[in-house]
């Protein structure tokens, strides 16, 4: 859905790395990662829909989600999924480069440590 969502992004022009790769927000991330205030998925979920511009960016999630087959037709909804599933690759990310280390049991929406 990410890789859709910025073909749809280059499509019409947009500047969505703003979006997908906010460094002083992935930044902070990392620290309340570390100091143990984001504990689960969930809290990466909600620390990410509080301070992602998701609605800027409304009718291209829509639109991504349409192309590869699933037609949401509010912006909620669509937020809020796009939210989940790049929460899950920016985490991945950071793990792959190693600025944290992920449990099981994070990954399952558990704790994290």
């Amino acid at each position: 859905m990410l890789k859709a969502f910025f073909e749809r992004c280059r499509h019409e022009e947009m500047d969505c790395l703003q979006l997908l790769l906010p460094g002083s927000l992935i930044e902070n991330l990392v620290k309340k990662i570390e100091e143990g205030s984001l504990r689960t998925v969930l809290d990466v979920v909600n620390y990410f829909e509080a301070n992602l511009p998701i609605r800027d960016y409304c009718r291209s999630i829509l639109e991504a989600f349409k192309s590869i087959g699933l037609e949401i037709r509010d912006c909620e909804t669509a937020g809020k999924l796009f939210t989940r599933e790049y929460a899950d690759w920016v985490l991945s990310l950071l793990e792959q480069l190693g600025f944290i280390k992920l449990r099981e049991s994070w990954r399952s929406g558990e704790n994290a440590g």
